[in-house]
């Protein structure tokens, strides 16, 4: 337990069976994973258990989850909500435990059972008189995430009712939403059943979570009832739902849907996966209405940035339709890289599936023509030259390599010019008066005077260069020259101790004197080995003039120059 709880990453089901406990632990093991990254939209849940263990005489048990991510249970209600099902069903007492900053925490709402469990599970040992503290206790930065109830919910409501976008977000609540995908030749509908604050003294969370059931009909086909659970952003109203571990049947636990606010303000666009069963296996022209007439007006339209960030593959590791529909929101939305990104989603499965060659072309063509993307004139002329996706043609590969070449060597020699590095200088000249002044003061605190000499450009490169119309990025490496850093050697003091009977022992401060000495040596050399990195964005404004913007030491800054 020491062991595991010095890690962030571990989550514990502790439970007492009401039948037997083998039995039980299987059925926690396997719900616990229900919703790992590789077949869900929310990439914070558990993806495996290292460990299990029950007990036949007590019937108590505990499973040892390895979260997805090191110390982040941002996500972790509605992963609760879905073993909660099972806790209820099966057991007598359960709760969880989670690592963080080597210590365990229990859920807010876990402490009665937990108290139980050790009254029952652990007698004589030093977990049954163990106190153990809840995630947002008042020592704690983490925020409260309690467990689901349905009946917290409205409280919960009534402390996050602030602004048009949650009052709109919570009336789907209770909705019914309906329509049609896949050429008007499917049709679904979506109940929402409940719309909640996983945590109600966060007002801030950017999430409400969503929990629905989905049922998909292909003329005489239909599914069965999908239970869903997922969010809606506070921010933008995307709507993103994957299958439960609570619905009923296992083929169609790679559900998922993903909706947005439409462009006409008649209901909500998407795309839905995962009914193959009913010849639905992927559509992305979902069109569903509200039954109440919910209006989700008061969210912003749908942008191409907004578009592009739900485009993670992330977020749905094992759905190939996802991240490619995003990408064609992003695109229809105006986006410069959807259709390079596009190509290179494409190309990317042509490893598997040759036919997936055609439309990267298709997509690199268009970001050629439309934005002179370097990077898609670089991967065109890849594609001719081995002729993929289209009839092999090396010269017309070797045009686009040159054009694409001739971009980038355009925006390196930005990068490179005196007045880009005259700006850069001016930049590092900020930068070192404040270090001075941060190492006077770190010598009155600590008596190290670290001064790390000046800063020597090394190279200056050009980099996400797309075309010589959009921004691009200069990116200044260098190191420090003549680094100092510089420890007051302590005074020379010697200690006589005398014991009871009367023998004395001396020590001095030699070593102290001596790791004064040799430390400066370390930091120097250390500091020589460094290698920085400073961005600026460069945005052409016509006849070689730039606007250069980068993060000083006040703040974001930015100035124009005129390149030579």
């Amino acid at each position: 337990m020491k062991d595991l709880g010095s890690r962030n990453d571990i989550v514990l089901v502790v439970f007492m069976a009401r039948n037997d406990v083998t039995t039980t632990l299987y059925k926690i093991r396997d719900t616990m994973q229900s919703m790992d990254p590789k077949s869900s939209l929310n990439p914070y849940w558990v993806t495996d258990v290292p460990g299990f263990v029950g007990d036949p005489q007590t019937k108590c048990g505990v499973v040892v989850g390895h979260w997805y991510s090191d110390g982040k249970y941002p996500y972790r209600a509605p992963w609760e909500r879905i073993v909660d099902a099972v806790l209820e069903r099966e057991t007598t007492f359960g709760t969880y435990l989670y690592s963080h900053n080597g210590k365990f925490f229990l859920t807010e709402d876990g402490q009665s059972d937990m108290e139980a469990l050790q009254d029952v599970c652990f007698p004589g040992h030093p977990l049954a008189s163990t106190r153990f503290e809840s995630f947002g206790a008042a020592n704690q930065s983490r925020p409260a995430l309690s467990r689901w109830k349905p009946t917290s919910a409205p409280e919960e409501y009534a402390t996050v009712q602030t602004t048009t976008k949650d009052v709109a977000a919570k009336t789907l609540m209770g909705d019914t939403l309906v329509g049609q995908a896949c050429g008007n030749t499917v049709n679904l509908n979506l109940r929402i059943t409940d719309v909640f604050l996983h945590n109600s003294a966060e007002q801030n969370d950017p999430m409400y979570l969503i929990k629905g059931v989905l049922k998909v009909s292909r003329n005489a086909q239909a599914s069965p009832e999908i239970a869903l659970v997922g969010a809606i952003s506070r921010v933008n109203g995307v709507v993103n739902l994957a299958a439960s571990s609570e619905g009923p049947n296992p083929r169609y636990r790679n559900t998922i849907i993903s909706l947005f606010r439409d462009d006409a303000d008649s209901g909500l666009e998407g795309m839905i996966e995962g009914n193959e069963e009913i010849g639905a296996a992927g559509c992305d022209d979902v069109r569903l209405t509200s039954k109440n007439g919910t209006k989700l007006t008061a969210f912003p339209k749908m942008t191409a940035q907004v578009a592009l960030f739900f485009s993670n593959p992330q977020m749905a590791p094992r759905s190939k339709l996802y991240p490619v529909y995003w990408l064609k929101v992003a695109e229809a939305h105006g986006s410069i890289d959807a259709p390079y990104y596009l190509g290179s989603r494409y190309e990317q499965r042509g490893a598997t599936d040759p036919n997936a060659y055609a439309p990267a072309v298709q997509y690199y063509s268009a970001a050629a023509t439309a934005y002179d993307d370097a990077r898609a004139q670089a991967a065109l002329g890849r594609m001719y030259e081995k002729g993929q996706g289209t009839k092999r043609d090396p010269e017309k590969a070797k045009q686009l390599g040159n054009a694409a070449k001739t971009t980038r060597q355009r925006a390196a020699r930005v990068c490179a010019s005196s007045q880009v590095r005259e700006v850069i200088e001016r930049f590092l000249t900020q930068v070192s008066l404040q270090n001075k002044a941060g190492s006077e003061t770190m010598n009155t605190l600590t008596g190290i005077r670290p001064d790390r000499g000046e800063f020597t450009i090394s190279k200056v490169t050009a980099e996400d260069v797309v075309s010589f119309n959009y921004s691009f990025i200069c990116r200044a490496k260098g190191g420090f020259d003549n680094p100092n850093f510089h420890i007051e050697m302590p005074e020379k003091r010697i200690t006589v101790w005398r014991d009871r009977d009367g023998y004395e022992t001396m020590t001095d401060n030699s070593m102290e004197q001596l790791s004064s000495q040799a430390a400066p040596v370390l930091m120097n050399e250390a500091a020589r080995n460094v290698v920085n990195y400073h961005t600026f964005n460069l945005k052409p404004l016509g006849n070689n003039r730039f606007k250069i913007t980068y993060r000083g030491p006040v703040g974001m800054q930015s100035e124009e120059v005129q390149v030579n």
